[in-house]
């Protein structure tokens, strides 16, 4: 499985993780609380993205991943994104500076190239999805 872009998506709790997975679908912003700016940037996850439900630790200095979600479809009219979604349960340590500032101001962000190599991103998500 292939993955073009990977981005991190906040969550409030464990209970919006397990609706989300539930659901399969979300609608952007309306299952997110986002400012304006973040759901114009989230208006670029499409098909073939892989999505990474993680919450950051600040008394830990940890991301703490708990599911990751292969999008499958957008209908760009009513922006519902239907989402593969795993149960995965791991640790990101992000980097300090900026890598701080990502992971405690921007709800949602796409991970560049570096640092998808850096977390073990494609491994992760290659884990979560192989064929049985």
């Amino acid at each position: 499985m292939q993955f073009n872009r990977i981005w991190r998506l906040d969550y409030s709790d464990e209970e919006a993780v397990s609706n989300m997975i539930a659901q399969k679908t979300f609608k952007v912003p309306d299952d997110l609380a986002l400012s304006q700016d973040i759901t114009k940037k989230m208006s670029a996850i499409t098909k073939n993205h892989g999505l990474l439900l993680a919450k950051f630790n600040s008394q830990q200095l940890i991301g703490e991943v708990k599911a990751l979600g292969h999008v499958i479809d957008k209908d760009r009219k009513t922006k519902i994104i239907t989402v593969e979604w795993r149960r995965h349960n791991d640790i990101i340590t992000p980097t300090h500076g900026e890598g701080y500032k990502n992971w405690t101001n921007r709800p949602c962000f796409e991970f560049p190239d570096y640092k998808i190599e850096q977390y073990n991103l494609l491994q992760m998500f290659s884990k979560a999805f192989k064929q049985k």
